[in-house]
């Protein structure tokens, strides 16, 4: 046994690689550490996608829930501003506009209790509206021009003339406030009557539903502006009128100093004064321009007559020259209408009113007119509406099927010092006159 050779290596046999060895020997753990990583990322991968996914949920819930709180106060801010506009049409007891104002609202509408309660406040107002029937005691009240300063206004020789004719502002002002103390509220002529088209093609003027508040009664107010260029209206920017003013010797100055700019002020502070925002009716002549413009001051003329008709005011010829058709023959009474035509009517556009100047109706009575040349005249000018005078408290009125007779009671200084009963029935003339 101790005689026994040493085994010799096998020339032939390869050493092992130990890369290989390596491999062999770990590459199942390696694959399976790989495998957990990857494991690993996809889970975490996986868990980070499912928390963005839910970040994301969660801020598309949170900019719904913004959007809709956003569009909450966007609403309530549209609701409490069409709240805001609604009350100036149902101040003057405008309800259909003011509900139409209330219905324009971009949400639901049952959603908001108080639009609700607003609506139907509107509705039993409008309800409670009470009919007019008899327009022909419906007062026309009528002033001339007002002098916008009564020391100067009323002074020396010119001065005395005009406190006969004329009122001055305060006076006016006076007179509003007491018509509307006393429950008399504003309406349009439209208010009372249309005219419109009978089957024949002829006129017919039909009587409107004129329904006021309980204990109003209706007024319809008309300024005779004749023509002259002092103290010029002017229609500004912001929907205000105003009145320069130029006093002999003076400086000139602006402001609510004749009938119009007072108005707007007065139904601006009492808009319950105003029916449905009725305006007056502005008689005006135009031999020496209009409004106080020239005829050939186009530009400013149509900037005030614009300015007007969008307010409401109605336009009314008081005869082209101020002149009284009674005493003129029936030729120079169509000379006067053709003035008018070509002169005035492009600048105004068609009128169906006249107010007759100086006293000048060309039928002394108060029927309807019957066979008159001049009433045939007129009539074919466009004329519907005549307007002649009271002289005195008690309204008067004449309805034909395409005409209409009224008079119209004027407001002047000599009367309110020496007839305030011709007032009576309107406002205390006592507490008028001379006011400051």
């Amino acid at each position: 046994m101790d005689n026994v050779a040493p085994r010799r290596p096998n020339p032939r046999r390869k050493k092992r690689n130990p890369v290989k060895r390596f491999i062999r020997a770990y590459l199942p753990l390696l694959a399976v550490i790989l495998l957990i990583i990857l494991f690993i990322i996809f889970a975490v991968g996986s868990v980070k996608r499912a928390n963005e996914k839910r970040e994301a949920a969660r801020q598309e819930s949170l900019a719904i829930e913004s959007s809709i709180a956003q569009q909450q106060l966007d609403w309530e801010a549209e609701a409490a501003a069409l709240m805001v506009e609604s009350e100036k049409y149902a101040a003057s007891c405008d309800f259909d506009k003011a509900i139409e104002v209330l219905d324009s609202f971009s949400g639901n509408i049952s959603d908001f209790s108080a639009l609700l309660t607003l609506r139907q406040t509107y509705e039993n107002g409008d309800n409670a509206l009470v009919a007019w029937e008899d327009p022909t005691i419906i007062p026309f009240l009528s002033f001339n021009k007002l002098i916008a300063d009564p020391v100067g206004g009323f002074a020396g020789d010119v001065g005395i003339d005009n406190r006969l004719l004329y009122i001055s502002c305060a006076e006016f002002t006076a007179i509003l406030q007491q018509l509307y103390n006393n429950g008399y509220m504003l309406v349009d002529l439209d208010d009372i009557f249309t005219t419109t088209e009978a089957e024949d093609g002829s006129a017919l003027i039909v009587k409107n539903d004129l329904r006021l508040p309980e204990g109003k009664k209706p007024i319809v107010l008309l300024q005779c502006l004749s023509s002259g260029y002092e103290n010029p209206l002017i229609a500004n920017e912001d929907g205000s009128f105003s009145t320069k003013v130029t006093p002999t010797g003076g400086e000139s100055y602006t402001g609510a100093y004749d009938f119009v700019p007072l108005l707007e002020s007065f139904i601006e502070a009492n808009p319950g004064f105003s029916l449905k925002g009725a305006r007056a009716v502005l008689a005006v002549t135009g031999y020496q321009g209009l409004f106080g413009y020239p005829l050939e001051d186009t530009a400013n003329i149509t900037k005030v007559v614009n300015a007007l008709r969008e307010k409401g005011y109605t336009f009314a010829s008081n005869t082209y020259g101020n002149v009284s058709y009674k005493k003129l023959a029936l030729q120079d009474m169509q000379d006067d209408l053709a003035s008018w035509e070509s002169a005035i009517t492009p600048l105004l556009g068609e009128t169906e009113i006249l107010a007759y100047a100086r006293s000048g109706d060309v039928d002394d009575g108060k029927e309807a007119y019957g066979s008159n040349k001049k009433y045939e005249e007129l009539y074919s000018a466009g004329f519907k509406y005549y307007m002649g005078m009271c002289y005195n408290s008690t309204p008067w009125m004449n309805i034909t099927d395409n005409t209409i007779r009224m008079g119209r009671i004027m407001v002047t200084g000599s009367n309110l010092k020496d007839n305030a009963a011709m007032y009576a029935n309107l406002f205390d003339a006592s507490q008028v006159y001379g006011a400051k």
